[in-house]
């Protein structure tokens, strides 16, 4: 009868009636006597567990891999249907980072998701992002973890499904610590800490899998996702590589060119995929990554009309050198700064995608069509990431 007094109390005071028809009951720990009495008064019948609310699985063990096909199949469809277009892969990491994180954030936000789940996501946005089947993995060349890292240590700063995770599960722990006005939290020091203290809370079998999460996170975890990311090392030129002034898809091959990550014939063939080793912008000798930028004929040829156009001096066979000191410095705001930045993008972008386009479509250009391509590229940059009234000098500048 208490209960029947409970819910047509809530009925009186929300002017809400539950609809047994669509209504269950779970219940646990109850001799099956008294559950009977209960389904016969309250009208409803009996939920078995694993459920969903909201979306979110709900089971009394533990929670399987299973449970989560659904976040699977979403995140699966939505990059299958972006893999159907052209993105660069600035505009892959922008996306995965953005739309693909957003899918699983309300998962994250309630509970600790399986690592199976977690890697099996990963899998995916690896292969959206490097355009690469299982079978085709020796054509990647930087792993995810290094992708994952922040762009101060060569990485694409793409967030750690893991360490987001449990980033997130300590706003908890946060909620609890404080004291908050909720619900959850009340219910928490009332039934799971009653006079105990949750920085010492033994774990129990009786607890929730979303409690179990909690704690395992206040064991294992700090205060920020800076502290679950696996660390890497600093790199002194990322503040270069990643200037605003620098198109988003030309530093991502900027930072692959910086790490000698990108796939040239050599490595290429190190990795097993036997090709043809000729530089196809000289053909005069084999492609290598240090060869192909800065030793060949034709990449030098580029860089002396943009280092001459950038006003430096330079000699020829220590080109590699120099440019690589250059960016090692400190990024000033000053926009000849941003211009330097701006043109060894560009520069590195565009003799990769000559590269590409002799092989894949049999097309050739000549220096100076290379040339006035990263002109253009650095001219609309810099006019579109500086103020109006610095315009007059770089158009200036930029055309003397």
């Amino acid at each position: 009868m208490a209960i029947t007094s409970s819910l047509d109390s809530f009925a009186l005071l929300s002017g809400l009636h539950a609809n047994p028809e669509k209504t269950n009951i779970y219940m646990a720990g109850i001799r099956d006597n008294i559950k009977q009495e209960i389904l016969t008064v309250t009208g409803y019948t009996e939920g078995l567990f694993p459920f969903r609310y909201l979306g979110v699985p709900l089971n009394v063990g533990k929670l399987n891999k299973t449970m989560f096909a659904d976040l699977i199949a979403k995140v699966q469809k939505v990059l299958n249907h972006w893999s159907t277009y052209k993105l660069s892969y600035a505009g892959k990491v922008s996306l995965i980072n953005s739309v693909i994180f957003g899918l699983e954030q309300f998962w994250c936000s309630t509970l600790l998701i399986p690592k199976g789940v977690l890697k099996l996501i990963t899998k995916f946005c690896r292969r959206f992002l490097w355009d690469s089947e299982e079978s085709h993995r020796k054509l990647i060349m930087k792993s995810w973890d290094s992708c994952c890292a922040p762009y101060t240590e060569g990485g694409f700063n793409i967030k750690e499904i893991l360490a987001r995770n449990k980033c997130i599960i300590c706003k908890w722990i946060w909620g609890i610590t404080q004291h908050s006005d909720s619900i959850w939290t009340n219910w928490n020091y009332a039934y799971n800490i009653k006079s105990g203290d949750f920085w010492t809370l033994q774990k129990k079998n009786t607890h929730s899998e979303s409690w179990m999460s909690i704690l395992l996170g206040c064991i294992q975890l700090s205060l920020l996702y800076d502290k679950f990311r696996r660390k890497g090392n600093p790199i002194s030129w990322g503040a270069t590589v990643w200037h605003r002034a620098v198109l988003p898809k030309h530093s991502v091959f900027l930072m692959l060119d910086m790490q000698q990550k990108l796939a040239t014939i050599d490595k290429l063939n190190h990795r097993g995929i036997s090709l043809v080793n000729r530089c196809v912008l000289c053909k005069a000798d084999n492609e290598t990554h240090k060869h192909l930028f800065f030793q060949c004929i034709f990449s030098a040829a580029i860089w002396h009309q943009v280092l001459h156009w950038l006003r430096m001096q330079h000699r020829t066979s220590k080109l590699s050198k120099e440019v690589h000191w250059i960016a090692g410095k400190k990024v000033r705001k000053h926009w000849k700064a941003q211009w330097f930045s701006s043109c060894l993008g560009a520069t590195v972008y565009s003799l990769w995608e000559e590269r590409n386009i002799r092989i894949f479509q049999g097309l050739e250009h000549d220096v100076d069509y290379v040339v006035k391509r990263i002109k253009y590229f650095v001219r609309i940059r810099l006019l579109s990431v500086n103020s109006p009234s610095k315009e007059g000098e770089i158009i200036g500048s930029l055309n003397a």
